[in-house]
Order: structure tokens, then sequence, then C-alpha cells
């Protein structure tokens, strides 16, 4: 399960309340795997509050071109990380946010060369994985140019620009998906993976299509009004 960023948008009382550090218990609930980081999280909070906002996360937080131009790049920072299934197969993710240069430079952050890194990362674990999946918060332009560029890579995962594919795009290979925003839709990717080599098939699932939770509107209720209090 991953998340491509923008998860902590501070419109919401409880992540102006607690910079985020509520929707980080949230995703931990959730269960999530791998998760980047949007332009939310990266250019909304202070250098200090960005540093200290997945120190509880009970998942990975991948991303290839964040690094603190002063002082420490924080530890949650990786810029690949490699899981081993059940079967022995090795699935490579790497990820990248959107560099806004600008405003990441005056909050100490350098954000620069994605594309680059993310090509480079590609090539060091071409014979490292059997396959390899890129987290983007890059938008779907780029996310065109570096199918074109890298097709070591297998699937793309898009956001930043809030596009829907609803079966995906592929280019040279490599498999964009894309599920809009404010989760519209969850989006599904199965891979199947024999002596055959590599399919790959993406759907999207309206979320208003989905089974309600019991407690669904009590809660995001209760969780506005706890942001409120703290505020």
């Amino acid at each position: 399960t991953v998340d491509l960023g923008d998860f902590s948008d501070r419109i919401h009382p409880l992540t102006e309340a607690t910079s985020g550090q509520a929707n980080v218990q949230l995703m931990n609930q959730v269960a999530y795997d791998y998760v980047t980081i949007g332009n939310n999280e990266g250019i909304t909070l202070s250098f200090a509050n960005l540093t200290a906002l997945y120190e509880q996360a009970t998942f990975d937080v991948v991303v290839a071109n964040l690094q603190a131009i002063e002082g420490q790049t924080p530890e949650w920072v990786k810029p690949y990380v490699i899981k081993t299934t059940a079967a022995g197969t090795k699935i490579g993710f790497i990820a990248a946010t959107a560099p806004f240069e600008a405003f990441y430079r005056e909050l100490n952050w350098d954000v620069s060369g994605a594309r680059e890194k993310l090509i480079q990362l590609a090539y060091y674990l071409e014979d490292k994985v059997d396959i390899l999946l890129c987290l983007s918060h890059l938008g779907l332009t780029e996310d065109e140019a570096l199918a074109s560029a890298c097709p070591q890579i297998d699937v793309i995962f898009g956001s930043h620009t809030h596009h829907v594919l609803p079966k995906g795009k592929l280019i040279n290979g490599v498999l964009l998906t894309g599920g809009g925003m404010f989760g519209r839709y969850l989006g599904e990717l199965t891979l199947t993976f024999d002596d055959n080599g590599l399919t790959k098939q993406t759907v999207l699932h309206e979320s208003k299509t989905l089974p309600p939770l019991d407690n669904e509107t009590s809660m995001v209720a209760k969780l506005t009004a706890i942001g409120e209090q703290k505020l």
C-alpha cells in the first residue's frame, strides 16, 4: 500500500494543529508500506517540522531528491527501498517529489535533479531487483518524460497534477498510473511475474462505490473537532 504525497494538507484543522503529526498517525493505522512526500508536506512546513514529521512512521518514506542544505538530512529520507516477497521476488521502490526549488531553498532543502536521480537509481538497481516501481510526485508531463528516458522502470505511480488514467498509460514499455485527487479513486496495480516475464494491469476504484465504514461520518467529524479544539 503506497501513498504519493500531499497526504498532509494544512487546510484541515487537525493537520494545521499538529503540523501533520496526526496525519502520520492515520497513515500508520492504514498500514501504508511506502510513501513519498508532496509539496503539501515539503513547502508548507518549517524545516524543523518536516524533519520531525515521520519520526513515528511505521512505513518507509522514499524520496531521492530531498537533501538538507545545511545540517543533517533526516534518517527517514530513503533514496530507494528493496522489498523481497515470500516467493523471493525483489521489488525496488524509488521516488521523487516536485522540485519547487525556490520554495524549498528558503526552507533549507535541496530538491534539484529529480529525473536525473531517478534514472541513476534505476541503472544502479537494474541488476539488483526483478521489478522496479517509482512513486512520483512530479506530475504527468514529467512522468511521461521519465518513462521515455528510462525503460528500466516498470511502473510509475503518478500524482501532483491530479490526472486520472482509468487503465493507465503505456510509454516505452513503462506503465503510468494516475488516480486524481482528494481520494476520489483508489488505484489497484496487479503484477504477474513468472518465467514469461512481467505483466502489468492497473484499475481505478471510485471511492463512493465502496462500502462505507460504520463510523465513518462520526470519525471524520471527531477528527475535525479535535483539530479545532487544539487550534
